[in-house]
């Protein structure tokens, strides 16, 4: 499902937010690797409606405020470094608007493309699916869409190797497994 072409990214929430810097949770050094900057920030909200705003959206939960969904997708800033965002964005109940909430920024190493048939984490939850971030699945397939973003098809495996689904997700929905993390289960 694709956001509303007239969503609400209010200027002074993106400077405010995510471009100046925080005690807690700051984003601005890590959009600053890219060029993002307090006196660019028009560009970061142009960017964030051409290559963030124009990505399907996944539905995570709905409250008496209003329907949160997630978009997981890429920036390539004003000095050409990709960053790998996470978005969320509130479609409020009482007036339909849809509003930019807040991103939880994941950077990507250059354009990481993985081998076909690589082990890879997820970054971000996919409830259709019901799967989580982190969850382990298995690359099969790279893929340029229409719109130019890069995309990967993933098989995804219950615990004793059983296929449970076959999906599309972007490649900056895709992060390599570590040599600090330790692999367990869960119920789906």
């Amino acid at each position: 499902m694709r956001l509303p072409v007239d969503t609400t990214i209010a200027e002074d929430k993106l400077m405010r937010d995510l471009l100046l810097p925080q005690v807690r949770g700051d984003k601005s050094a890590f959009l600053a690797q890219a060029g993002y900057v307090l006196e660019n920030a028009g560009q970061l909200l142009h960017d964030v409606r051409r290559r963030i705003v124009s990505v399907d959206a996944v539905p995570l939960e709905s409250n008496k405020f209003g329907q949160y969904d997630e978009i997981c997708g890429s920036l390539i800033g004003p000095n050409g470094v990709k960053l790998a965002v996470r978005t969320i964005w509130m479609t409020e109940h009482l007036s339909g608007i849809t509003k930019f909430r807040y991103t939880d920024s994941r950077q990507t190493e250059g354009r990481m493309k993985f081998e076909l048939y690589t082990d890879v984490a997820l970054t971000c939850d996919l409830p259709a699916h019901r799967l989580r971030r982190g969850d382990i699945v298995k690359l099969v397939d790279h893929y340029i869409a229409s719109d130019g973003i890069e995309g990967c098809s993933i098989e995804v495996f219950n615990a004793v190797g059983d296929t449970i689904t076959v999906t599309a997700v972007p490649a900056s929905a895709l992060e390599a497994l570590r040599e600090d993390e330790v692999l367990c289960a869960r119920t789906l």
